[in-house]
């Protein structure tokens, strides 16, 4: 421990300007296939995009699907006062505020990959000691990080355990330890199938004045997570993001009653003067999406746009820690829609979007728009429920609605949150299919949808995953110890995996940064020849990734 201490500060120096880069206010993850842009709240847009579908036309840029996905509460405290905190396109009018309560410069995003992680884990269990401290980790902010105030500017000794980034405690301490070998992770203390690729965590709360909603303050405290995973390359986890959601009430005199948790979303499919909404809601599945008005061309994206979906999954737990189903799906129409369709601008307003009805309080009903005043339609919670392609069912297309900038409201309840310490979670994936045809995209969708169902991040047992991310190994298949060599190496160095296709080999240095290097040459399918001559001589880890899904990391010395 005292050799540890010492080696941080004597390199204090080479410390500070890869912390800078430690967190920051706002950060991209994603797959390959799809990106997003992340923000203290959830998604909000810069000129690249928000969330986008990369090489949407080959050869071309990437194109944006949706441009700003934050999230709404509102409920009632026991003298029947709605309190209210919500945010839309515009991060700069809005209930919420990036950070911890009461501690300064905490409104950042931290991001962490699964490459610094597997290089911190090397690292440690080489010698039971942190050599190499990466700045992702060491400012990781859990719950009791002795590094922070180094590497953030603030302590975490004051945040509560029930926002506090989520880490794996491999001592169950409770305290998070990067210099004993811990890490950030989505699970505390269990091993799951799925680990992260890409994490990205920020805190925020809801201000004493609330700049949108002109709402009375909850006081309420949450943290956004965004992350990737892996599955062999499989659709349903490299054309999503993954999100969570989770607080708690931070106040021991009230609770909140007749409480809605909403996701707001902002769709732009590359024009958004021309989309439509909708969704699916029965035992099984629950999505919300989004497609082109006339389902063949749009003038930013081209011929055949995509569809981008919000695949609920049936993961929100109540106040008794029950999943329970989507309540409520609420599209909010462009100024050329009648006036209560529209935005809405006061508490009253915003909280009548969580429970299922229009600005002025009318409900949903089937139909058209969904806003039947004066008419004797069915009431339904869940707006545009049929296939986009079906006419004698109730969708944006078939009805014929006016196309046009599509935002709607997702949202669960009514629940209620006791006074400080109950946490509530809401987890979703923001997905999108480029199948071609609006059938075979919508097919799609509910497929990823299907599959997405079945991940449980801490989940120990059989799973319908199973064969399809871990395939079973013959014994005689069981892979051997991999081999480098030389190592350590002088010019180049080679990796060989016997009976595995090599698809990526990167390195990083001991900072857990990605080093450039030339071109690896692939010798054969389960050996890569890499060029070292211009690293300098160090410590380095070589990440290795199969056809199958199998993964690796190296140490590596260059001499």
């Amino acid at each position: 421990m005292m050799r540890f201490k010492i080696l941080v500060f004597s390199l204090l120096s080479l410390i500070i300007a890869p912390c800078l880069l430690a967190q920051t206010d706002h950060a991209w993850i994603g797959t390959g296939k799809v990106k997003a842009r992340i923000t203290p709240t959830g998604i909000h847009r810069d000129a690249e995009g928000g969330f986008l579908l990369e090489n949407a036309i080959p050869g071309q840029p990437s194109r944006n699907l949706l441009s700003h996905l934050t999230p709404w509460i509102g409920g009632l405290d026991p003298g029947n006062n709605l309190k209210i905190a919500c945010e839309m396109d515009d991060p700069m009018v809005s209930d919420w505020q990036a950070g911890f309560r009461g501690v300064p410069n905490s409104g950042k995003v931290w991001k962490v990959t699964i490459e610094q992680i597997e290089a911190h884990v090397m690292d440690f269990e080489d010698n039971g000691i942190i050599d190499h401290p990466i700045a992702e980790i060491f400012a990781w902010p859990a719950v009791g990080n002795p590094f922070s105030m180094d590497y953030n500017g603030f302590s975490m000794d004051s945040i509560h355990y029930s926002i506090d980034a989520p880490f794996y405690d491999l001592d169950w301490d409770g305290i998070y330890s990067p210099q004993s070998g811990e890490f950030p992770f989505e699970v505390a203390g269990v091993d799951p199938p799925f680990p992260p690729q890409i994490l990205v965590y920020s805190p925020f709360y809801d201000k004493p004045i609330h700049d949108l909603t002109d709402g009375d303050m909850i006081q309420m405290d949450l943290y956004s997570l965004a992350f990737t995973l892996d599955c062999q390359e499989e659709d349903f986890v490299e054309n999503a993001i993954f999100f969570e959601y989770c607080g708690f009430l931070n106040t021991w005199q009230e609770r909140l009653d007749s409480l809605f948790l909403g996701v707001f979303a902002d769709f732009d499919i590359g024009n958004p003067a021309d989309d439509y909404l909708g969704g699916v809601s029965d035992s099984y599945s629950e999505m919300i999406y989004c497609y082109n008005a006339d389902t063949l061309n749009d003038d930013l994206i081209g011929v055949d746009p995509p569809v981008i979906s919000i695949n609920c999954n049936n993961y929100f737990l109540d106040e008794n820690d029950i999943n329970q189903p989507l309540s409520h799906f609420m599209p909010i129409f462009p100024n050329n829609f009648p006036f209560s369709t529209r935005v809405p601008g006061t508490p009253d307003e915003f909280y009548n979007y969580l429970t299922g009805t229009w600005r002025d309080g009318t409900p949903l009903s089937w139909g058209g728009i969904g806003y039947n005043p004066g008419t004797n339609p069915p009431l339904t919670p869940f707006a545009f429920p049929d296939n986009p392609l079906n006419p004698d069912g109730w969708s944006e297309r078939a009805a014929e609605n006016p196309s046009g900038n599509r935002k709607c409201i997702f949202s669960y309840g009514p629940t209620k949150i006791k006074p400080y310490g109950h946490k509530y979670k809401l987890r979703f994936a923001l997905t999108t299919s480029d199948k071609g045809g609006l059938t075979q995209k919508l097919l799609h969708l509910n497929k990823m949808n299907d599959l997405q169902r079945n991940i449980e991040y801490g989940w120990d047992g059989n799973s319908p995953l199973d064969s399809i991310c871990f395939p079973s190994v013959a014994v005689k298949e069981i892979v051997p110890r991999r081999f480098i060599s030389p190592n350590p190496a002088n010019e180049h160095c080679s990796v060989f995996i016997p009976d595995h296709k090599i698809v990526d080999v990167l390195i990083l240095n001991s900072l857990g940064q990605k080093v450039p290097i030339d071109q690896p040459n692939f010798i054969q399918e389960n050996e890569v020849r890499i060029s070292l001559k211009n690293l300098p001589a160090g410590i380095y880890f070589l990440h290795w990734k199969a056809k199958n899904g199998q993964r690796g990391c190296e140490k590596l010395v260059k001499n």
